[in-house]
């Protein structure tokens, strides 16, 4: 988006901020940080997963019934 310009500024022409990936620089940076993102996202949704369970766990008692616990009411 920097190769749009911000509004109100003397824009001319694109600018020097690039960054280059595997295919085009042969660069590992862009690749990592990217793996970075993914871990991140990974572990932020597995803990979110895990404490929605356990308050839905404390607030229901847990959800499995048990064994004696009938059927058909």
């Amino acid at each position: 988006m920097i190769e749009y310009g911000v509004s109100g500024a003397h824009y001319k022409g694109p600018g020097g901020f690039s960054v280059d990936g595997w295919f085009y620089g042969h660069s590992f940076h862009q690749l990592w940080e990217q793996f970075l993102a993914a871990a991140w996202i990974i572990c932020w949704t597995a803990l979110m997963t895990a404490i929605i369970f356990y308050f839905v766990k404390w607030v229901l008692g847990g959800i499995r019934e048990d064994e004696e616990t009938p059927a058909n009411r």
